[in-house]
């Protein structure tokens, strides 16, 4: 549907003289907001996220849930014998029956498919040494909010088995990401019947850091915000230069 220019730009005092906001050419365009029942009002230039299945922007969040996986050792635990883990298909190399956390981590950040700081791991209960000790293993940074489906070989562990249960599943990938900002107040543009509003989005365009506003009364924090904002590369494959970012400009 074609906008007519005071749909396209919204009300007049939406563009805030003192904001620092410039939009390249062309960098301001339509865009559906998902429907957001008892929403408060979206201010000019929060910062949204693009889902591309669904075609729809909302308001940019971290609410992501990291997949979690707890290796038990047996009671009695395995007296030797080594066991591996498999990543999207890709194999460990062998790891011992008794093996700390931290040798669990590098087995796991040796693979190719696995990133630097892509995991953590925590021993519980004296670890995988212990009686019933544990090997809390979580995946963050690249693998954030993934659903990894990682498994386990532990037929060559002597004694007795250690176990493996999935108890968190990763969740939210990319919503972490900011990929435009509101052009405008979502309060200056009706909402259709499924309640998704047609808003102008800034795509393209240079936006202070300082001047980008968080969601009132969401969780994030303004150190998670400039968190998002410091891959200003991936930003600016996108057409977007965020300037005055602390550490970075």
């Amino acid at each position: 549907m074609a906008l007519d220019p005071p749909e396209l730009f919204g009300p007049e005092n939406a563009q805030v003289a003192s904001l620092r906001a410039f939009p390249y050419e062309s960098g301001i365009r339509p865009g559906k907001l998902a429907g957001l029942v008892g929403a408060p009002e979206l201010p000019h230039l929060l910062p949204l996220a693009y889902d591309e299945t669904s075609d729809l922007w909302s308001p940019w969040d971290v609410d992501v849930v990291n997949e979690v996986y707890v290796i038990t050792a047996g009671t009695p635990t395995a007296t030797d014998g080594t066991f591996t883990l498999t990543v999207l298909g890709e194999t460990t190399a062998a790891i011992a029956h008794d093996a700390v956390a931290a040798t669990i981590d590098a087995a796991l950040e040796a693979l190719t498919i696995v990133p630097a700081g892509g995991v953590g791991v925590v021993d519980g209960g004296g670890g995988l040494a212990a009686d019933g000790g544990t090997a809390t293993i979580s995946f963050t940074g690249g693998l954030a909010g993934l659903p990894v489906g990682m498994s386990a070989d532990f037929a060559l562990l002597v004694g007795s088995a250690h176990t493996m249960e999935n108890t968190v599943d990763g969740s939210g990938a990319g919503t972490d990401q900011i990929d435009g900002f509101l052009w405008s107040p979502s309060h200056a543009f009706e909402s259709s019947e499924d309640g998704e509003r047609l808003v102008q989005i800034l795509r393209r365009g240079q936006v202070h850091h300082d001047d980008i506003p968080l969601l009132e009364g969401s969780d994030e924090s303004q150190a998670e915000l400039t968190a998002a904002l410091v891959d200003t590369n991936r930003l600016r494959t996108l057409g977007l230069d965020i300037v005055g970012v602390p550490g970075v400009h």
